[in-house]
């Protein structure tokens, strides 16, 4: 058996164990020790021996940290946003000047540093990614980390010798540069007392955070430093055996065999069970592999074949059933991290990391580790319109499971035509002089992972449809920031004004690399195997992929990812996010159960697809004409509401007929006529509304209508969330008011500005509601009093989940 010398004592790789999970199943961290599992109790302290084996320990995972840390995140995000980030209604907007945000400026030793991070307590830094537009810049300004009070640095570097150039010793693969500037540090950092983490580089805000691009270089965004930095804070018993600069050489035998595995992501693991068998499947069929008693999934690969093999890969679902309990149900091509496909061409996008792998042959497998107390069912479902191939691979090994064992989770969504908005003042950086970097109409947030329970939050893989056109920049999409919210839901079971735990500076930032690079490349931790959609336009593809080992976020109760739709060109997006994540036994994410425009436009009525989750109303005057051809075809499309001979609700304004009417009850006033009309292209979530001005014969429309209902379904009653948002483009004079009720209890309203230029505030809601079946929620959107709104429109985006 191989030992190791740290800090001057010999141990065994067996020894190698997660932090605090005394107990568990170790298993083999080098490929070529396949000794059994042993039980271990590990008292040791923490140092970057044990963290860097735990980070390629897969086992680790899955196993709850039961308080033993929780994840943070510093990043230089732009500060200016309301209530401290970016939210539709904020007055910047989604603010985007992410670089130069720092902390605050010491003096040590005679120098002015920037503060980056600094924490108190046991902790360790475990994954640190920067970039800056200047490599000259990189190359020349240091970097500096103090550790329990020290004012000597225990590293001291510029970013080009941090990040990529190696100059440490952690190893290649924890250790990486990107194809642009900057790269990725994922060598561990720990520290007993605090940590202190700064720059001496220049600052690049010459006023209240607003960039400036000076040919001087001078406060200018040439001097730009972005950063994010993940930390675990440990709990206040823990002992850390620090930083310092003698640690790489002490464990430079496990670092090399940890860089080695990294490397190489195969499994390192006898298997009990292995199971292969391939199976042509019908449209509708399913085949399924069972085992029953204790164990773990410890590999997966699957490959799929049929005519259509984009469809293929999109339309056969992998699901996972692990005690009874359904975990997972994704689309194979997204559970294996190759993402939607670019086209029928070229349907794989071939790469990996530690936890996946995509074959040029269209093999994918993978290596997340899947415990299981008593059985396991891993199922194919084909629910493409052809027949198809299916070659399924299984091998499970032992585990012992206790309370802390949690099971795999995968979630995913896909939302078709997302919608986007411009930069005030065109493609940043522009030219010299002041830029006032955000979005001045408001974006959205693209929901990936809503959870209620107790787990840890592993890995994503995100897919962009670049559906603008354009050069360059003006087709970049990925200024959005990350938004996770960790714990947030409060005791009434609410999370609406929560602030997020982890706020990022981009989305390809997140993923590892910089300024939108069209370049591919792997790692163990984060790769874009499609990058072709960063500059270019018109349908091209790109594929982001993050696995979490020292950097996963552990939850107690609530989990919840957000990220930004921030494009510099105005047009539209698909995007697809698959999610991976653990649990303990009943935790649950939530799934959509109404879609205000999906529901509408795949059934082309007002119910939705699932009878059992509810159904919408829509509600409209009388004079709408439900019996009308053209209404029937395209009943979300230029609809009006109105007397044909108005112009303002007739043909004569739009050119078009009238939309089919669901009722003509109203909310407010029996026997009033009220005007109200939907219509619009339906889109991400939105559907365009026309707010009644004057209902000729009644009275001036002062009052808000109803616009849409959900009636809550069985199987989607108790606690429900609602989200969306609202746009307007509405002009000077009008005001417009938005209210929700849950039950008939008004639970969020917004009013327009009646002594402004009473627009409607861009408005993002999420609220959690209880409701019962039959209960109505109601979407309402009216008119403020402040003028007529013939011809304005507004835009309502409204998403209901449940568990």
């Amino acid at each position: 058996m191989l030992q190791l010398r740290i800090k001057g004592r010999n141990i065994s790789m067996s020894d190698l164990s997660v932090p605090g999970a005394n107990g568990f199943r170790a298993c083999s961290l080098i490929l070529s020790l396949l000794y059994p599992c042993v039980a271990i109790d590990v008292a040791a302290a923490v140092d970057l021996g044990t963290l860097a084996a735990e980070l390629a320990n897969r086992d680790s995972l899955a196993i709850h940290p039961n308080g033993s840390y929780t994840l943070h995140q510093a990043s230089s995000h732009d500060t200016r946003n309301a209530r401290g980030f970016s939210r539709l209604g904020a007055p910047w907007g989604f603010a985007n000047v992410d670089f130069g945000n720092y902390l605050r400026q010491v003096t040590i030793d005679g120098r002015k540093e920037w503060v980056l991070l600094e924490d108190h307590g046991p902790g360790v830094i475990t994954r640190w990614w920067t970039t800056g537009i200047s490599e000259e810049l990189l190359d020349e300004h240091r970097m500096r980390v103090y550790v329990d009070g020290s004012m000597t640095p225990t590293i001291e570097a510029t970013a080009e010798q941090l990040f990529g150039g190696d100059n440490l010793g952690f190893g290649p693969e924890l250790n990486f540069e990107t194809p642009e500037t900057g790269g990725n540090l994922y060598g561990p950092i720990p520290y007993q007392k605090n940590v202190l983490v700064t720059w001496d580089g220049p600052s690049t805000h010459g006023d209240a955070h607003v960039a400036l691009r000076d040919p001087a270089k001078k406060n200018s965004v040439d001097n730009a430093l972005w950063y994010n930095i993940n930390y675990r804070s440990l709990a206040e018993d823990t002992k850390v055996d620090s930083f310092d600069a003698f640690d790489l050489q002490v464990h430079e035998s496990t670092l090399e065999q940890v860089n080695k595995l990294l490397r190489t992501p195969v499994s390192a693991d006898s298997f009990t069970h292995p199971h292969k068998a391939q199976q042509e499947l019908d449209p509708g069929q399913s085949m399924t592999y069972a085992v029953d008693g204790q164990g773990a999934v410890r590999r997966l690969r699957v490959r799929v074949s049929g005519e259509d093999q984009v469809a293929a890969l999109t339309n056969v679902d992998l699901v996972l059933v692990f005690d009874g309990q359904k975990t997972a149900q994704v689309p194979v091509g997204e559970f294996f991290g190759n993402g939607l496909s670019e086209n029928a061409e070229n349907p794989y996008n071939e790469g990996g990391d530690y936890m996946r792998n995509v074959a040029a042959d269209g093999s994918m497998t993978s290596y997340w580790v899947m415990p299981f107390e008593r059985s396991a069912k891993v199922r194919l479902v084909n629910h493409s319109l052809q027949a198809v191939s299916v070659d399924l691979e299984v091998d499970t090994g032992e585990w012992e499971w206790s309370d802390r064992s949690m099971y795999f989770h995968a979630d995913y969504t896909l939302e078709e035509g997302v919608r986007t908005r411009t930069a005030e003042g065109g493609p940043w950086p522009g030219d010299a002089g002041k830029r006032e970097l955000y979005s001045h109409e408001g974006d959205a947030d693209f929901r990936f992972l809503t959870v209620r329970g107790r787990g840890v939050f592993v890995g994503d893989t995100m897919s962009i449809r670049n559906l603008s056109t354009g050069e360059g920049l003006n087709s970049w999409w990925g200024e959005g920031d990350e938004k996770i919210y960790v714990d947030y839901v409060n005791q009434r079971g609410e999370g609406s004004d929560a602030n997020p735990d982890h706020v990022g500076t981009g989305t390809e930032d997140y993923y590892g690399y910089s300024f939108g690079s069209g370049k591919e490349f792997t790692s163990p931790f984060v790769t874009p195997p499609n990058a072709a959609g960063n500059r270019t336009d018109d349908g091209a593809l790109t594929v982001n992929g993050r696995v979490r080992g020292l950097d996963a976020i552990p939850f107690d109760h609530s989990f919840k990812f957000d990220m930004e739709v921030w494009k510099w060109k105005q047009g539209t997006l698909d995007i697809g996010a698959a999610t991976f994540w653990y649990g303990l036994p009943g935790a649950k994410s939530l799934h959509v159960v109404a879609d205000l425009a999906r529901d509408f436009k795949q059934t082309g009525s007002a119910v939705a697809g699932n009878p059992n989750d509810g159904q919408w109303s829509y509600f409209a005057s009388d004079q709408a004409n439900p019996n009308d051809e053209d209404a029937k075809l395209l009943p979300l499309t230029w609809g009006t509401v109105g007397n044909l001979g108005n112009s303002g609700y007739g043909g004569g304004q739009n050119g078009s007929a009238n939309l089919p009417a669901v009722s003509n009850r109203s909310l407010f006033e029996t026997g009033q006529q009220q005007n109200l009309g939907i219509h619009g292209s339906p889109g991400y979530h939105e559907l365009a509304v026309h707010v009644g001005g004057n209902d000729f014969g009644a009275r001036d429309a002062d009052h808000p209508y109803f616009v849409a209902r959900w009636t809550v379904g069985d199987s989607s009653a108790g606690m429900i969330n609602i989200s969306g948002a609202v746009r307007n483009l509405v002009e000077k004079n009008d005001s417009v008011d938005l209210c929700i009720y849950v039950g008939g209890r008004l639970v969020y309203q917004v009013k327009g500005n009646r002594d402004g230029d009473g627009k409607l505030p861009e408005t993002y809601f999420e609220f959690d509601a209880t409701a019962q079946a039959g209960e109505h929620v109601d979407f309402v959107v009216g008119n403020g009093g402040q003028g007529n709104l013939l011809g304005d429109e507004t835009l309502l985006k409204a998403l209901i989940r449940a568990w």
